[in-house]
């Protein structure tokens, strides 16, 4: 989707990427958690462990809300494998004049793209002036006017509206702390097929190192609403959601207390998977990396991994609720049942 090309050729996460998860059990209240249900977009129990097909209804997304990833890779047959072997995932290649970008499927169901690490000449970028990296989209109903409301809140545009041919509109973005993100108006793409389905998307964040300039710029540019998480403001704990409840697609994370001095922060989106700690020990067998985890959280059992080129992500095994709001996290990681 996005032309790499143009894009800014510093990356938009951390050198060392192996942070904090947002929801560690320490800093979370379960109950509290629950109402505000971030990765709401799976929150069905009945999602978790099933098959990624694509939905009768293909999921709809609000202005702000992540529609659509995609990964910068300087070796397309590496990423192919790793990321096949991973998830299970099959690649469509667009042809040479889409500069052989790659659409992803999760079964039937499309949910990011491979784009292949290029210069401003068009020559095959070195990992140094643009490292390998997943970037999120984030929908708007008209990127023009999205656009320039990203300019007015403070943010900066690197790649301007540009038609993709048989997809939609785009345009790559930062906010005003530098942390990259594009934009997108769906045509004949919409988005993503599937959300919260084993191989898909089943969140996303913003891990901010201000969240009061963050949270005013996405409150300008995308409208959001921001829905702060109960317990919020406690030891040193700071989440918002989009908007409230189920309708929640993306969260905003003080990330301030572990980002370098000066760093912006970044994006980062979790792909749900069957089971955690089998999907860890295959990453590694693949020549993935562990960087943080595994841990349980009240969404779920997750960790922070990269790819056999450093692109960073986050593998989570989804939490199942009970009757009376408990959580369990289904699959056997070495004992009993988690309850958060």
């Amino acid at each position: 989707m996005s032309d790499p090309v143009a894009r800014a050729a510093s990356p938009s996460e951390p050198t060392d990427p192996a942070t904090p998860v947002a929801f560690s059990v320490d800093t979370v209240d379960a109950g509290g958690a629950a109402d505000a249900m971030p990765m709401g977009a799976a929150a069905d129990p009945s999602a978790v462990g099933a098959e990624s097909t694509a939905p009768a209804d293909r999921p709809s997304f609000h202005p702000g809300a992540p529609a659509w990833m995609d990964l910068t890779s300087h070796d397309l047959e590496a990423a192919r494998h790793f990321y096949g072997e991973l998830f299970g995932w099959t690649f469509v290649d667009e042809g040479e004049s889409f500069g052989h970008y790659h659409r992803v499927l999760a079964g039937d169901a499309e949910i990011a793209g491979i784009v292949p690490a290029r210069d401003h000449d068009g020559s095959p970028a070195s990992p140094e002036d643009l490292p390998a990296r997943w970037a999120v989209y984030l929908a708007a109903e008209d990127v023009d006017a999205t656009a320039a409301a990203v300019v007015e809140a403070g943010g900066e545009l690197i790649v301007p509206p540009t038609t993709i041919p048989g997809m939609g509109r785009m345009a790559y973005a930062a906010d005003p702390l530098e942390v990259e993100f594009g934009i997108w108006e769906g045509v004949e793409l919409g988005g993503f097929g599937a959300l919260g389905t084993v191989g898909a998307p089943a969140w996303f964040e913003c891990m901010s190192g201000d969240t009061l300039v963050a949270e005013q710029f996405y409150r300008d540019a995308f409208g959001w609403e921001m829905a702060v998480m109960p317990g919020s403001g406690d030891a040193g704990f700071w989440y918002a959601t989009d908007r409230a409840g189920a309708d929640a697609a993306a969260g905003l994370c003080d990330a301030s207390s572990y980002l370098p001095r000066g760093e912006g922060g970044y994006w980062r989106m979790y792909i749900a998977v069957e089971d955690v700690d089998a999907t860890l020990e295959h990453l590694r067998e693949l020549g993935g990396a562990v960087l943080d985890g595994p841990m349980d959280s009240p969404f779920g059992r997750l960790a922070t991994v990269a790819d056999t080129e450093g692109a960073s992500f986050q593998v989570i095994q989804l939490a199942v609720r009970d009757g009376a709001g408990d959580v369990e996290i289904e699959a056997d990681h070495g004992g009993e049942p988690s309850e958060l």
